[in-house]
């Protein structure tokens, strides 16, 4: 090879390491959101009507539509989604679980690795969504309604929380909402497990069970059964909810003991 044609291939390899270095550089210099998100995605809002916010990051969006792309649509880790007045909106999940939201609702969503003790300790984790399960995907509701359809799996649980507690399901499609302090379910098909936040009660809810649920300070929930009925777990034992009826539950902080108080609106 003659001189000349050194000089070309050495011309050739320094731009290649050049470009290599740029893009190693222009790769680096990406935010850190930017990267992020793109392994952190959740959830897109697939369809809407009305106004529609997702917040990122402290920064709220309004949720558009150009042609046929909706913009802001989509939904990271610790991301909240807010539905106005007379708006709606469908998320749907990766593993195609989707919630049919409806007006003046605000939900945040975020998820985890199960930890050991939760895979070992049995209980709702293990009745729910079996012995494989790594991933908790939490729906934190502030306030509002919607309809549920979650697909079925063993790897990932979903827990629905509010103020009253905390609400674990699988292969499930129900009503839910979360108005005026007071948790609603209406199941329709699956399994859901509840314990209320300060575990005073637990319960498992069929299809065909509608009940509300709130727990107005530390030490005290309510229950009642609008159709079907429940068996509601205390410290003590259990208790039989028909339809119509109320559970007081009480529970003394200092001593443990539990009063429990059962009314019919009827």
């Amino acid at each position: 090879m003659n001189h000349q044609g050194k000089l070309n291939n050495k011309s050739i390899m320094n731009k290649r390491c050049y470009i290599a270095i740029l893009f190693l550089l222009t790769l680096l210099s990406l935010p850190q959101t930017v990267l992020s998100q793109q392994e952190e995605r959740l959830a897109v809002v697939s369809e809407y009507e009305g106004d529609v916010k997702v917040e990122h990051e402290s920064i709220k969006k309004t949720v558009t539509r150009i042609g046929n792309r909706i913009r802001n649509s989509a939904v990271y880790e610790e991301d909240s989604v807010m539905t106005m007045h007379n708006s709606t909106a469908d998320l749907v999940f990766n593993d195609n679980t989707s919630l049919k939201i409806e007006e003046d609702t605000s939900l945040a969503i975020s998820s985890r690795e199960m930890s050991g003790e939760e895979k070992a300790e049995g209980g709702f984790i293990r009745q729910v969504s079996g012995k494989q399960s790594g991933i908790v995907r939490n729906i934190n509701i502030k306030a509002g309604k919607f309809l549920a359809n979650i697909t079925p799996s063993k790897s990932v649980l979903t827990e629905f929380e509010t103020p009253s507690g905390v609400a674990s399901v699988r292969g499930t499609k129900f009503a839910f909402a979360y108005i005026g302090g007071v948790t609603s379910i209406d199941l329709t098909q699956g399994l859901i497990d509840f314990a209320s936040a300060g575990n005073e009660v637990n319960f498992s809810i069929e299809p065909g069970v509608a009940v509300n649920i709130s727990t107005p300070e530390s030490g005290r929930a309510s229950v009642h059964v609008d159709r079907g009925q429940l068996d509601v777990r205390v410290s003590s034992g259990s208790i039989n909810v028909e339809s119509g009826e109320t559970a007081g539950v009480q529970v003394d902080e200092e001593t443990g003991g539990i009063t429990i108080l059962i009314t019919n609106w009827f």
